[in-house]
């Protein structure tokens, strides 16, 4: 007998965002006979952070009726206009309320890359000035809260909180951070353990910081050499109490059946491997020649 795929909510997993249209890449295709929209938008909402939202609209709804989202795609694809289009005083103005959030693994001939991507299918032009805006909120089974330790190996001040979120699809391992500032770090150690169901609140940083290095040279002029340096993050601001039986809205993951749903995707990651593996050796030979804390135990 077949064993019963594990059942677990999905996860509230929510992004909002304002800012300036930075990037606007969006193609009208045909996949799998269906016409649709695919793409990105880039939402810069100061000068070095900037969130990018994965969008893919089908032409026809499930009925074969016409997709007003399609309809809203076309006219953003026509009337919105980038940073990399017009410059930063005549972007579009834009803002986002119901962003995903999307943890999510895969492999390639590199191995394994475990990211984190947003995507939404609704945008609203911002008439007044914007106001800049990256946060999210999510439910997070916690696996273990740690400190944060840097490359020498001293503590940073900030807390490590990882745990499981449930997608659609299955259950993804998710990452944030608790900093040393407004007592936060301190307040997730002292009030949260590996086990509990919480919703997190906070800001999402995707920063490209870009800094110019002048290297001395001997004979002609110094060389520069440009630096970009990414910073992305969860950066937790505030939680809700941990869930409770018959004190929360919401029921807490049961312990158990994360486990199982782990276990699933395990599985699931070994198939994706395999075919990877799989997919490269048939291609080449048809070619010419931790951080200390308190966590759970799984």
């Amino acid at each position: 007998m077949t064993e019963q795929k594990a059942s677990l909510r999905e996860a509230n997993a929510r992004a909002v965002v304002e800012g300036i249209l930075s990037e606007k890449k969006l193609e009208t295709k045909v996949v799998d006979g269906k016409k649709v929209i695919r793409g990105n938008l880039v939402i810069q909402t100061d000068e070095t952070n900037f969130i990018t939202f994965d969008v893919f609209v089908n032409a026809l709804t499930k009925a074969g009726t016409a997709n007003k989202t399609y309809k809203s795609m076309e006219t953003i694809m026509e009337e919105y206009h980038s940073i990399a289009e017009v410059g930063k005083e005549n972007a579009t103005r834009v803002k986002v309320t119901n962003g995903s959030i999307r943890p999510r693994t895969y492999f390639d001939d590199n191995g394994q890359h475990d990211i984190l991507s947003y995507s939404s299918n609704f945008f609203n032009r911002v008439k007044d000035d914007v106001t800049p805006t990256a946060e999210f909120e999510v439910e997070l089974f916690i696996a273990s809260i740690s400190r944060e330790v840097d490359a020498t190996g001293d503590e940073t001040g900030r807390v490590i909180v990882k745990g499981w979120m449930p997608t659609y699809s299955g259950i993804e391992p998710l990452t944030l951070v608790a900093p040393a500032e407004d007592d936060i770090a301190n307040s997730i150690e002292a009030n949260f353990e590996p086990g509990q169901t919480v919703e997190f609140y906070g800001e999402i940083v995707n920063r490209c910081i870009i800094k110019d290095e002048t290297i001395p040279v001997k004979i002609g002029k110094p060389k520069v050499r440009t630096k970009r340096t990414y910073k992305n993050e969860l950066l937790i601001t505030g939680a809700s109490e941990a869930y409770e039986e018959g004190m929360t809205p919401q029921l807490p993951y049961d312990a158990e059946v994360i486990k199982k749903a782990i276990r699933e995707r395990e599985i699931r990651l070994d198939e994706m491997k395999n075919k990877t593996k799989s997919t490269t050796t048939s291609s080449t030979s048809s070619a010419p020649a931790s951080a200390s804390g308190r966590k759970l135990p799984f």
